[in-house]
């Protein structure tokens, strides 16, 4: 593939295939890609070859300004009804291209119920690479939640391929490119959904194989090649990986997935065979323990843990405690006195780092930019002890995020009298 040396858009596919042999073209290519002059005139091919955009996010293109304008362009085009239309594919390459780009967009969501009600139609009229590549874009998107329609469209890519095990137009006698291209496609999304050993696709591999030549291509040619590879890769053909580093890898994954878990906590008077559940205090006083740097609290009502608080102030006292609360003419109930005063303790424990603010209703606790919790108790004796009250906390970095923005946002009320 020493031609690839000049490169071009549909080289993206071919430079995805060689990166997993570990091939330098990779950082050729994405240089080349910096060019503007490289993104020129591809009007037809967002018409005629839009799949291709795909590969682009799976080497590295995803914040490249030009590769997002000629996305937006593909975007536009999508109709009313969700209809995202290509010479290649139809709809399906398109769909596979805004999963992987937009993936929490109207567009997609649109797009995506048009394949729903249509692809039925498109798996016979257009190839099977459009059924094949659907079949992607839906486990790209949300496995489970499409799982049944998942299967339903494995199992017509399974019922279709010829009699030599490849997928394609049945009159031909001779493999063209399109032979090739659907059949690694079925292979892809076959093996994807039903593992490797599926009889159907242990075919379809066979007869791949035996249509490679002698100087391992097919047709000698650098998208024909791509093409095959790509149905070997998904067969688990490719570069072979010890089974230790794999269970490394799971295990980690795993590790990095119960951080993010949300849990479920809950204030229980009584609940099943206990007499008392305070998991949300609980949760509370753990996370203040654990803070570096900032704390954000926001409750309308505080006449509880505010002893913990100053504690944590004296032993670190460059932490930052922030809080958002309620006016004391607000206070009332039994504990009013109590909560009145813990106003003034902790605007003096925090150096005046309180809001005050009638509009105030949210109740979470921030610790630095790790973890969040968000409940419907106040940190007040009522609602931690006596009252039935419920969270969830997590340290899902992008929703403590949007917590810190929500939080921030809330600290520029313009504050009550004291």
């Amino acid at each position: 593939m020493s031609s690839l040396e000049a490169f071009g858009f549909r080289d993206a596919m071919c430079i995805y295939v060689l990166e997993k042999e570990g091939s330098n073209l990779l950082d050729n290519f994405l240089s080349a890609v910096k060019d503007d002059s490289f993104w020129e005139d591809l009007s037809d091919l967002v018409i005629d070859e839009p799949h291709l955009f795909w590969f682009y996010t799976r080497i590295g293109l995803r914040d490249n300004a030009n590769f997002n304008k000629w996305v937006d362009r593909l975007i536009k085009k999508q109709t009313i009804e969700g209809s995202m239309h290509s010479n290649t594919f139809y709809h399906a390459g398109p769909l596979r291209v805004l999963a992987a780009t937009h993936p929490k967009s109207e567009a997609l969501s649109n797009a995506v119920k048009y394949w729903e009600e249509n692809w039925k139609d498109w798996s016979d009229q257009y190839s099977v690479g459009t059924l094949a590549l659907g079949v992607l874009a839906l486990t790209e998107i949300d496995y489970e939640r499409y799982s049944s329609l998942i299967h339903e469209q494995v199992a017509s890519l399974k019922a279709i391929p010829k009699e030599d095990g490849s997928w394609g137009a049945p009159e031909r006698r001779e493999p063209r490119l399109r032979d090739i291209r659907e059949t690694s496609l079925a292979l892809w999304a076959i093996s994807r959904v039903c593992g490797a050993t599926e009889l159907s696709a242990r075919k379809g591999l066979e007869w791949l194989k035996q249509k490679q030549r002698e100087n391992g291509s097919w047709y000698d040619s650098p998208q024909f090649t791509a093409w095959g590879l790509i149905g070997l890769l998904a067969m688990g053909e490719g570069p072979k990986v010890p089974q230790e580093f794999v269970d490394n890898k799971l295990m980690k994954i795993e590790q990095e997935f119960s951080k993010d878990r949300p849990v479920f906590v809950h204030t229980s008077p009584l609940y099943k065979d206990s007499l008392h559940v305070k998991e949300i205090y609980d949760k509370i006083w753990l996370m203040l323990h654990n803070a570096q740097n900032e704390v954000r609290i926001a409750s309308p009502f505080i006449d509880m843990l505010y002893e913990e608080i100053i504690n944590i102030i004296r032993e670190k006292p460059d932490l930052s405690i922030r809080i958002i609360t309620r006016p004391k003419k607000e206070v009332s109930g039994m504990r009013e006195r109590i909560a009145k005063n813990v106003i003034d303790i902790l605007r003096t424990a925090t150096k005046g780092n309180i809001v005050q603010s009638e509009l105030v209703h949210s109740r979470m606790v921030i610790i630095d930019e790790k973890e969040v919790l968000i409940s419907s108790a106040d940190l007040t004796r009522d609602q931690l002890f006596d009252e039935f009250n419920a969270g969830i906390w997590t340290s899902h970095k992008p929703t403590v995020k949007r917590a810190i923005d929500f939080f921030e946002n809330l600290a520029t009320l313009e504050q009550e009298e004291m």
